[in-house]
């Protein structure tokens, strides 16, 4: 299953809070009795705190405004895991298996597997990122300027540079293992090897 992750940041949020209010909106009637307003869509959920929902193969993740993520266990409306209540948490990224969140603090954190204290702090403050995408291999981040540095895998280490321009990278995206960015008008697939 395709797992997709594309940060164009401020028109993802606004989808996923878009759709959330829709279906808090509709989902009140359908919680009543009314006929279901989507034929062939079921309500998982129904709580208009939620910010962005992200999706890995069978895992579906939620983030509410006030920081706390739920992972879906199966049951619609009452099967939410709680995972994290940190108020700093501000965006989710999911792939091959693995959660990340993005604090509002720049700091990153990927899930060890624990509610609440398996949260395992891969990138500071010092290393600011304002985008985040991951994929099958690959995690990103562009610090909302001119450069993408990439994950490593060893926790807390320079994130090397793979992309730099001097006018800016707007956009970073990543799916089924394969990373993109735009910058300039152009679109750049990474192969492997760091530069542009």
């Amino acid at each position: 299953m395709l797992a997709q992750q594309c940060d164009f940041a401020l028109a993802a949020n606004l989808v996923s809070v878009a759709v959330a209010s829709v279906l808090n909106t509709e989902a009140k009637n359908a919680i009543v009795g009314r006929d279901n307003p989507w034929p062939g869509w079921e309500m998982l959920d129904n709580n208009n705190r939620t910010k962005q929902i992200v999706v890995d193969g069978d895992n579906l993740y939620q983030i509410h405004n006030n920081g706390n993520i739920y992972q879906f266990t199966g049951t619609p409306m009452t099967g939410w895991r709680q995972l994290d209540n940190n108020p700093y948490s501000d965006r989710l990224v999911a792939a091959n298996g693995d959660l990340y969140q993005l604090h509002s603090t720049n700091a990153i954190w990927k899930y060890t597997g624990t509610p609440f204290t398996g949260w395992e702090l891969i990138g500071n403050q010092k290393l600011p990122a304002t985008k985040l995408v991951a994929t099958r291999g690959i995690v990103a981040k562009s610090d909302g300027s001119q450069r993408v540095k990439q994950y490593t895998g060893v926790p807390l280490a320079e994130w090397p540079e793979i992309f730099y321009d001097d006018y800016g990278t707007y956009a970073i995206c990543a799916a089924d293992g394969e990373l993109y960015t735009n910058t300039r008008g152009a679109v750049w697939k990474y192969t492997g090897t760091p530069g542009k």
